[in-house]
């Protein structure tokens, strides 16, 4: 049971969860335990900070300046009737070039190395130092 200025709320499960807030902090890894909730009791919100957090995490609510604060970075408020299309503020820094060459990574098939040929193809080395490099590989 969680109770909040909105009520009370009966939770299904929690657990520690990790999370990012990149409208402030773009690389901060939060560890929290989070509680679950069935159904759509939340509305607009996909999750509620509560003061806990805040407090843990130094996070400034001024509402003066309808703004968020966490260690000098800001966000502005978002409306409580915000959607993701008019409220969203995170600014994508990446390309499509990189979302794709990460894709690349991930989708390349890996296959155990030709030791032999990885030692023959360093022709910088003696051929000694080939033969001391194939030794220690199959190690």
């Amino acid at each position: 049971m969680q109770k909040t200025a909105a009520g009370t709320f009966s939770t299904q499960s929690s657990f520690m969860a990790q999370f990012t807030i990149p409208e402030l902090h773009e690389t901060r890894l939060i560890r929290w335990q989070i509680h679950l909730m069935k159904g759509d009791k939340l509305g607009n919100y996909d999750m509620i900070v509560g003061q806990d957090l805040l407090n843990e995490l130094g996070i400034d609510m001024l509402n003066s300046q309808h703004i968020v604060e966490w260690d000098g970075n800001t966000m502005p408020m978002k409306a409580h009737d915000g959607t993701l299309f008019d409220s969203h503020s995170i600014q994508d820094n990446h390309s499509i070039e990189e979302f794709e060459t990460v894709n690349n990574i991930l989708d390349a098939k890996h296959e155990p190395a030709n030791l032999e040929e990885v030692a023959q193809n360093n022709d910088h080395l003696s051929l000694d130092e080939q033969n001391q490099l194939l030794t220690l590989s199959q190690k």
